[in-house]
């Protein structure tokens, strides 16, 4: 029932999925956009079995297309040390626990579709947080939600995205400090013209001076959160 439910929740965020079912019944979410990388995602009841089913599945799932990568998920959260390490013998990385927030089920799965892709690394870690920024502009000021932040640059969620080239100021509140930069709008997602519908209604920003001090502490901010989102 869980997986049926995942697979209308990622259906109606625009993702294609087929579910794959064996005797025993429905053992993954095969989710492919035609891109560099299929993602799949498995039960985490798979990987507490001792029987190799779970590499079986995931045998299966990588021999319907040999030449494109597969990467995948588990969906659950595991209960004990072995489970975690057939997970992770069996090529798992990532995490889906449930319950799951929306913006970090997008998160992730875009994370798996992109692998092996041809984009150039990032040059900072970026991460989904629940965060809020104070964004002061023309000396007005609002609070904007976090889709993703990193030391460089961040994704914020809002109806009314700014221009690119737009340049505004902003606080970020991590702890007991404000880290304050210009940022500039580098991408705006419109709802209803989306320029790219794997993301949610925003706009992406890059940093302009962040200090050092600030940003290793956003840094590690992401390192922790990216900690809870694996196997």
């Amino acid at each position: 029932m869980a997986f049926a439910r995942l697979a209308r929740r990622l259906e109606a965020l625009g993702y294609p999925v087929a579910e794959v079912e064996t005797r025993e019944g429905r053992c993954a979410l095969l989710v492919d956009r035609g891109g560099p990388a299929r993602a799949a995602i498995v039960s985490a009841e798979l990987a507490r079995r001792v029987d190799g089913r779970l590499d079986g599945v995931l045998c299966a799932l990588r021999s319907l297309a040999p030449s494109r990568q597969l990467v995948p998920l588990v969906f659950g959260t595991p209960t004990s040390v072995a489970a975690r390490r057939r997970m992770r013998k069996a090529g798992i990385e990532l995490a889906l626990a449930n319950p799951l927030d929306t913006h970090v089920l997008r998160f992730q799965l875009n994370r798996a579709l992109a692998s092996g892709g041809p984009l150039p690394p990032r040059l900072a870690l970026r991460a989904p947080l629940e965060h809020t920024v104070e964004v002061r502009r023309r000396l007005r000021s609002r609070s904007v939600p976090v889709y993703t932040l990193s030391a460089r640059g961040a994704f914020l969620l809002t109806d009314r995205p700014l221009a690119p080239g737009r340049r505004f100021w902003l606080e970020v509140p991590v702890g007991m400090i404000r880290p304050r930069t210009l940022a500039r709008v580098v991408m705006a997602n419109r709802p209803g013209a989306s320029t790219d519908p794997t993301l949610p209604a925003g706009m992406a920003v890059a940093f302009e001076d962040l200090d050092g001090p600030s940003a290793a502490v956003i840094n590690r901010l992401v390192e922790e959160r990216l900690a809870g989102l694996a196997v």
